[in-house]
C-alpha cells in the first residue's frame, strides 16, 4: 500500500464531522474564559461565568446531542476523545469556574500565580 502523508484511512461519517464542528465551536468561548482567568475572580463571578459557559455548551451542542448515542456505539472512547480534543480548554476553564463558584478554590488570577512562581524560581538559586 502506498503511504500518503496526512492520509487517514478511517472513513468518517457525518456524526464525526458534527462532533468535530461542536468541539471547534467551543474553542472561542474557552479562550475568552482563559483570558478572564488571568484576573482575580470571586465566587459570584465564578458562578455567573460557569452558568454562561454551560449555556453556551448547551445551545451550541444541539446537533451533537442528537448523534451522541450513535457516536458512542460506533466510536471507541479514544476516538471520541480525539474528536473532542479541541474543546479541552473549554472544559478546563469551565471546571475552574465551577470550582470557584463552589468555593473549592480562591482564584487570585493567573498573573498572581505566575508572579509567585517567578519569585520562587528566582529565590531558589540563592540557597
Amino acid at each position: 500500500m502506498i503511504q500518503i502523508r496526512k492520509y487517514n484511512p478511517i472513513l468518517t461519517w457525518s456524526g464525526e464531522r458534527v462532533a468535530k464542528c461542536y468541539a471547534r465551536r467551543l474553542v472561542g468561548p474557552g479562550s475568552a474564559g482563559a483570558l478572564i482567568l488571568l484576573f482575580p475572580v470571586n465566587q459570584l463571578f465564578g458562578l455567573l461565568f460557569g452558568l454562561a459557559m454551560m449555556t453556551i455548551a448547551y445551545y451550541r451542542g444541539k446537533a451533537y446531542r442528537g448523534i451522541e448515542p450513535e457516536l458512542a456505539q460506533r466510536a471507541s472512547l479514544a476516538r471520541r476523545l480525539f474528536l473532542l480534543a479541541a474543546a479541552a480548554k473549554f472544559l478546563t476553564v469551565t471546571t475552574i469556574f465551577w470550582g470557584i463558584a463552589m468555593g473549592a478554590t480562591d482564584w487570585q488570577g493567573a498573573m498572581e500565580a505566575r508572579a509567585t512562581a517567578l519569585h520562587w524560581i528566582q529565590s531558589v538559586p540563592s540557597f
